[in-house]
């Protein structure tokens, strides 16, 4: 596939090409071969064949290049994928403009790598491969990269030569102030100090503290330098430190036990600290410093509240007020308050008579999904949360789903038909969205009078439910009762003995013989039914066939019909045979 690129600032997407072995390839147009960048990818390892993009980045937006650098065409480009992969890729680079040989082999590719003490930077590193076939050729004008995954690159262009540094500065990091154990909801504290020995300054210093055990973190105070939380670290880009000075961070931290995470005996809190410059270090085991404290549960009990209205997946219409109810319980003390919020927000505190049930009404509540919890605080200031209760405001629009019918069986195939009947007082639909389990299937088409159809391709066999949601001319939503039903197909069963008109003597043993199959399932087990009433379950014989005995039959007429079962519930019935037992002549 050729791709004409008219500029540096061009987007190439393309749909990518994989071989066997997991390489994507974009060929340039000839008559633009004179472009500097990406070309193509080999991948480590490729699951599942996607698209592959390469942009032009904004240097702005990143770090500076290694001293003695320049980005070649003041570009960095955005190499991303929508396949599936993983590993380290090789990527390879079109440098047609470097015609000089001695400033070819002077070419980096670099990679932007999270910054490990800053989780919003980057930092630059050298990924060009040197060696094997994927060495640098001039005469093919190609330079290779191999990264762990994509992203960002720039092709580094020396400028002017720059003597390695010599300087050397010895980091020591200690940790100190922490207590040896504490009470939960007491706070952690400790203070991390990072020092240079020297001889040298050091540049560009990075702190990363780690911790584990269950607590939040309440502050970070670095005497210089900033410091970021990054998941279960703190992250910190500390500046430079003269030799024989120091930094010092103090932390605080707060335990968190949520619904028990402290036992009893008690959980230790650990953290680790690790610092490091751009110098050189000859002692890197004075470069961490650990501490810990063991942290006891709070004597206070954990209230709990419970959101009893409104219900879940409950519809109303605009403009409508809304009233929560929740009922919150306290085991060793009072509840303080109990707040009410909606998508996150808040929506104010509830109000009580008997310190236990709490009512707040949500007035004007707006269109579309909201999704309500309830917060309670006690008396000792600990909280806990409800159970969310999801439910749906709708516009003026009447919004039904006609086809499958409420709790139908469907037989699978490579497509099933929805519809879907929408109406609305101004007459005025934008569009009508299909959702199958709250993912949208896509947007229906008018096909008669209000009502909507989409063809959903290639539905799985089990359970479904599908919801519609209309969206009238004024962009507001309405919402369907969804409708529950199934993909599959009922076991095949059939009575092939007694057969039908049958006439049997009473008070003797009939064996019933049954057959039953299944295309995909398990025949769980055959039930049979005379008039109705269950006599038994057929025990198996071989593969499809099934007997069951009934004893001491009474005088009557009898419908038999036999119900097949399989592991997850679908269920045949058989034809009925009609049987006529007497009384056994006698002599």
């Amino acid at each position: 596939m050729n791709v004409p690129i008219s500029s540096a600032k061009t987007t190439i997407t393309v749909l990518v090409f994989i071989c066997a072995f997991g390489f994507a390839h974009i060929t340039r147009s000839q008559t633009k071969s004179d472009q500097d960048g990406p070309v193509s990818v080999k991948y480590d390892r490729l699951f599942q064949p996607g698209e592959l993009k390469i942009e032009p980045f904004g240097l702005k937006d990143l770090p500076a290049l290694p001293d003695g650098f320049v980005a070649l065409n003041n570009t960095a480009y955005r190499v991303d994928t929508t396949a599936i992969v993983a590993g380290n890729h090789i990527i390879r680079f079109a440098v047609p403009s470097v015609t000089n040989e001695d400033v070819f082999k002077k070419l980096l590719i670099l990679h932007a790598d999270t910054d490990p003490f800053d989780p919003d930077g980057y930092v630059w590193n050298d990924v060009t491969i040197f060696e094997s076939a994927s060495a640098p050729n001039f005469t093919k004008k190609t330079i290779y990269g191999k990264s762990e995954g994509l992203g960002i690159y720039v092709i580094a262009k020396q400028v002017r030569e720059v003597p390695p540094s010599n300087a050397i500065a010895d980091l020591v990091v200690t940790t100190s102030g922490a207590v040896d154990r504490l009470t939960s909801p007491s706070l952690i504290s400790y203070t991390i100090k990072v020092h240079n020995k020297g001889p040298d300054n050091a540049t560009d210093v990075g702190l990363s503290d780690g911790q584990s055990g269950h607590a939040d973190l309440v502050s970070v105070e670095p005497s210089q330098g900033k410091c970021k939380p990054s998941y279960n670290h703190i992250l910190c880009k500390l500046g430079s430190l003269k030799a024989g000075e120091s930094i010092t961070i103090a932390v605080k931290l707060k335990p968190y036990e949520g619904r028990g995470l402290i036992p009893k005996e008690g959980q230790e809190a650990t953290h680790n600290a690790f610092a490091s410059a751009l110098e050189k270090d000859l002692d890197l085991q004075n470069n961490e410093a650990s501490g810990s404290v063991l942290v006891f549960p709070d004597p206070n009990q954990l209230p709990s509240v419970t959101l009893n209205r409104p219900e879940q997946g409950a519809m109303f219409v605009a403009p409508s007020d809304i009233t929560l109810e929740a009922t919150a319980i306290d085991p060793d003390g009072t509840i303080s308050k109990v707040e009410f919020f909606d998508n996150e927000k808040s929506l104010g505190l509830g109000t009580s008579v008997d310190g236990k049930n709490f009512v707040l009404t949500a007035r004007g509540v707006s269109y579309g999904n909201h999704i309500f919890v309830a917060v309670v605080t006690d008396n000792g200031g600990r909280t806990d949360w409800s159970v969310a209760k999801a439910i749906f405001v709708n516009g003026l629009a009447v919004v039904s789903v006609k086809s499958p019918a409420p709790d139908s069986l469907v037989p699978p195939g490579p497509e099933l038909v929805l519809k879907a009947v929408v109406s609305h007082p101004t007459g005025v639909i934008d569009k009508v969205q299909f959702f199958s389990h709250n993912r949208m299937l896509g947007e229906g088409t008018l096909s008669g009078q209000n009502t909507y159809t989409f063809n959903w391709k290639e539905p799985q066999i089990g359970h479904q439910t599908i919801s519609i949601i209309a969206i009238d001319g004024s962009g507001i939503p309405t919402l369907s009762v969804p409708v529950n039903f199934r993909i599959g197909k009922a076991p095949e069963v059939a009575i092939t003995s007694p057969t039908a008109a049958a006439r049997l003597s009473a008070s003797t043993n009939m064996s019933i013989t049954a057959t039953a199959k299944h295309d995909y399932e398990f025949i769980r087990r055959v039930d049979v039914y005379a008039n109705d009433k269950l006599i038994g379950s057929a025990e198996r014989v071989d593969a499809e066939s099934y007997r069951f005995t009934w004893i001491n039959v009474p005088e009557g007429q009898y419908t038999l019909k036999a119900v097949a079962m399989t592991d997850s519930e679908l269920s045949g019935t058989s034809k009925p045979v009609i049987i006529k037992v007497e009384k056994p002549y006698h002599r």
